[in-house]
């Protein structure tokens, strides 16, 4: 508390934590391990043992860890209400809170009212479901809390997962500690509250979830989880306590229940930096409303207060195109990372998808599919706030005045004056943009932050809407929470942007997998002051490359690098000339092109050729993957004594002593050119053409090698067909 009560300036704020944290501790500390007394910051996290009331639970799978609470706030410890969310995992906190805030106009038979709900620095939303209209469950039933489930949970190693979750150095884990996370493990995946909307995968044919039969995961069982993640968490909330809500911003209940699911991926590189939060609301109203019960104009709005190691030096930011708000350190290095003798990281959250709404013709993203006749809503404002030159926390309390503070800035407009509404003013246009900080802190172009405001603390809010929601209606929103590491300050923010465009992509894909893109078989033939690159002769690699499709990615061509050495990273390759797709795939080399001079013998090169896949949809980010760079060596020589190569290399071969038409039915003309003199093997060759005149396509041939082929193997395994190509 002593940290909470530095940090907080507002009197009436204070006063209003205080009294929610008393309140948090005079009910959790009767249910904590059966002793009274005791407050959660000096005991074990809740649900420590079974039959303990779940409180909190954390998400650790991969590099970034967050808290998650029963009352849907998220990126906060409940045990002490501090920083909730730590990035890389093992060093310092980066975000200190975060939640889903919501407001619009309800008419739930009284005349239009405002109101606003949510998460911020108070919850107003507590544990539980709506069972009926105005029936909450009771937030003391064990089967209300936070579940979390993770397939290898009888037979992971649970050491570290342990010491985050219990707060405690690696050394100081006990067998005690471990057994008693793997019973909630346990009683979480066996008592799975499918019932209230838990998502779970059905693979028995029998409705509903039936839990496994054992202690290990099987395929063939139900499985409680969402989107294939390695760690899933799920809880449910509900806004019908007035107290909840009026401490929060004045406003009554709506009658909203609130579903969360948070999932997050391991062993996957490109997502090892990224965790899902899945917002679900469901209109079920207050014990008044009636039938006809509507939410108009209603918006909604993921408000985090990110504190990058140290809070009082940050900054924000945005990129409108990707709906993302993020936060980066003001200077290079940072007390707290320092620590660690790292770079501050950057931490961002993305709408990934926004809440949906009616239209004709268009497909939206829902539940993990594509559904028609309907979109999702973009990005719509992206506001910050400081303790300095802007609006600082909004005023919390039984008064509105916090209400129509929200009001305004959902929907882009300064929280004060209340009335009229004051639009944002772009720094660089002059004119009013909903969408703030929109400029690049890597160029410092643009409307970055620190042209008008000092570094410090920082809180912002990425809000999206209009909508409305009738009564018994569901909306869904998706945000994914990022975090990224660069050489310093600005370059994480770079890195950053690259994590969204994954965590996006995967997300629009709905977490299919995509097939690994192959490598060529790179061949380097070694001549005098030459080298050849050749990755045509494994014509069973080339086929598989180039009729490559997944996801809608195809293939495009292929890049040839020059790399320092055999243990360079991708950074340090230069890629060589553009590749003509109409040519062989083979490269004829003279030339260093990291030295810019000739290719000296005796002198080791190493080389790498990747193959590019595209995919043509607008709406991916990463529209071109590449295939990993395999470094190969090559050191060009004069040949080696007593070898003689019978065919100078470029010679063309005599039609008369060479070639020949066997059948005397073609009028193409080919010429044959010896590229690779290391090779003459004294087989025979045959060429045959198709073409389809009634398509009028573009005439194709096979290149088989008939002395394998009557030994039952043609050229590239196809024991037909040999090697394809274009005349």
């Amino acid at each position: 508390m002593r940290e909470l009560i530095a940090r907080v300036k507002n009197p009436r704020l204070l006063f209003f934590l205080l009294l929610n944290y008393i309140i948090s501790v005079a009910t959790l500390s009767a249910q904590v391990d059966g002793r009274k007394g005791i407050p959660p910051e000096n005991a074990r996290p809740q649900g420590a043992r079974a039959g303990v009331l779940q409180q909190a639970t954390l998400m650790n799978i991969n590099n970034i860890t967050m808290w998650a609470n029963s009352d849907g706030a998220l990126e906060r410890r409940v045990s002490d209400r501090t920083a909730g969310v730590t990035f890389p995992r093992g060093t310092s906190t980066v975000v200190y809170a975060g939640g889903l805030v919501w407001g619009g106009l309800v008419r739930d038979g009284n005349p239009p009212q405002l109101r606003v709900g949510g998460q911020t620095y108070l919850s107003g939303t507590v544990p539980g479901a709506i069972i009926a209209r105005g029936i909450p469950e009771n937030p003391t039933d064990p089967a209300v809390r936070v579940f979390r489930v993770r397939r290898d949970w009888s037979t992971a190693d649970l050491t570290r997962d342990a010491s985050e979750y219990f707060n405690v150095a690696i050394l100081d884990v006990t067998q005690e500690m471990i057994d008693d996370l793997r019973e909630q493990y346990r009683s979480d995946w066996l008592e799975w509250p499918w019932q209230k909307g838990a998502p779970y995968y059905e693979r028995n044919g029998i409705p509903g979830y039936q839990p496994p039969t054992g202690d290990k995961y099987d395929p063939t069982e139900d499985e409680p989880g969402y989107a294939g993640g390695d760690q899933v968490i799920w809880s449910v909330s509900n806004d019908l306590d007035p107290f909840a809500t009026q401490s929060l911003y004045g406003s009554q209940p709506i009658g909203l229940e609130m579903q969360l699911t948070c999932w997050a991926y391991a062993g996957q590189s490109d997502l090892e930096n990224t965790i899902y939060q899945r917002y679900r609301l469901i209109y079920k109203g207050v014990a008044t409303s009636p039938a006809d019960a509507m939410i108009d104009s209603m918006y909604i709005a993921k408000w985090v207060d990110p504190d990058i190691g140290n809070y009082a030096n940050d900054f924000a930011g945005s990129v409108p195109e990707r709906g993302m708000g993020y936060a980066y350190n003001a200077t290079p290095g940072d007390i707290e990372f320092d620590k660690f003798k790292i770079a501050p990281p950057a931490i961002g959250y993305a709408l990934v998808q926004g809440p949906r709404v009616p239209e004709a013709g268009a497909t939206a993203h829902w539940n993990l599919q594509t559904i028609t006749g309907y979109r999702n809503l973009p990005m719509s404002v992206f506001t910050y706030f400081t303790k300095s030159s802007r609006t600082s926390d909004f005023d919390v309390g039984v008064t509105n005045v916090g209400t129509r503070e929200w009001w305004n800035v959902l929907r882009g407009f300064k929280a004060l004056p209340l009335f009229p509404p004051r639009c944002f003013v772009d720094l660089i246009s002059g004119e009013c943009n909903p969408i703030e900080l929109w400029g690049d802190p890597q160029t410092l172009r643009g409307y970055v932050d620190g042209r008008v405001d000092t570094a410090g603390d920082r809180r912002f809010a990425i809000a999206s809407g209009p909508f409305s929601m009738a009564f018994g209606d569901t909306q869904e929103v998706v945000f994914a929470l990022m975090g990224a590491s660069g050489k310093d300050n600005r370059d994480a923010v770079g890195e950053l942007k690259k994590v969204e465009g994954n965590a996006e992509d995967h997300f629009n894909f709905h977490f299919e997998k995509i097939a690994p893109v192959p490598v060529p078989t790179l061949r380097i033939v070694e001549l005098d002051e030459q080298l050849i690159l050749d990755w045509e002769t494994d014509t069973s690699q080339v086929r598989q490359i180039e009729t490559y499709s997944s996801n809608r990615y195809k293939f495009e061509t292929y890049t040839v690098y020059q790399l320092p050495s055999a243990s360079a990273t991708p950074d340090q390759a230069v890629a060589l000339q553009p590749f003509d797709i109409t040519q062989p795939r083979s490269m004829n080399l003279h030339t260093d092109a990291l030295r810019q001079r000739k290719l000296v013998n005796g002198q080791e090169y190493y080389f790498a050729v990747t193959a590019t896949v595209l995919n043509h949809d607008p709406g991916v980010v990463n529209s071109r993957l590449e295939s990993p760079l395999v470094p190969v060596a090559g050191r060009p020589h004069s040949p080696n004594p007593g070898v003689l190569y019978p065919f100078p290399q470029g010679e063309i071969a005599s039609n008369a002593s060479n070639v020949r038409n066997l059948y005397n039915i073609s009028d193409a003309l080919v010429r044959v050119r010896y590229y690779d003199p290391t090779r003459a093997d004294d087989h025979q060759y045959k060429i045959r053409f198709h073409r389809d005149i009634v398509r009028d396509i573009t005439p194709t041939w096979d290149f088989i090698d008939i002395s394998e082929f009557h030994t039952g193997t043609a050229v590239g395994g196809d024991p037909l067909n040999g090697s394809q190509g274009i005349v």
